[in-house]
């Protein structure tokens, strides 16, 4: 297994495959089928080190959406995407509006906007009929 990050900016992905070799990493970049590059790292890199990286990636997803949104009519296009895996066992991207997902990454880290996305389609996929405040 393999911790997987997204990149649309050759340039962005080139700076992160240098941090991941300058902190020792190594890492297999290919083709996302959204038309982007993913780069896998290890899976077993340490939290202190994990941490690191994706204080540096969540640097450059803001640096990539700020990007993508100051380019003429790019705003339009850009999206954050986030791999789900649905209850079936179907993979998924949820797309978020890139404003969104900027907004989401001033606040949360990568793992925590994939939990929250996970969450919803759960919920999604498995709808609650309980109301949400009830006695005990």
């Amino acid at each position: 297994m393999s911790n997987d990050y997204i990149f649309f900016d050759r340039s962005l992905c080139e700076r992160f495959v240098q941090f991941a070799a300058d902190h020792h990493l190594n890492s297999t970049v290919r083709p996302d089928t959204m038309r982007g590059t993913l780069v896998a790292l290890p899976e077993d890199m340490g939290d202190e080190l994990e941490d690191r990286v994706e204080e540096e990636y969540e640097a450059l997803m803001l640096e990539q959406m700020a990007a993508l949104e100051s380019d003429d009519g790019e705003a339009d296009r850009s999206v954050l995407g986030v791999d789900v895996e649905l209850a079936d066992g179907q993979p998924c991207v949820v797309r978020i509006p890139a404003t969104l997902g900027r907004r989401l990454f001033e606040v949360f880290s990568t793992d925590e906007i994939h939990d929250l996305v996970n969450a919803v389609v759960h919920s999604i996929e498995n709808p609650g009929r309980e109301p949400l405040c009830k006695k005990k």
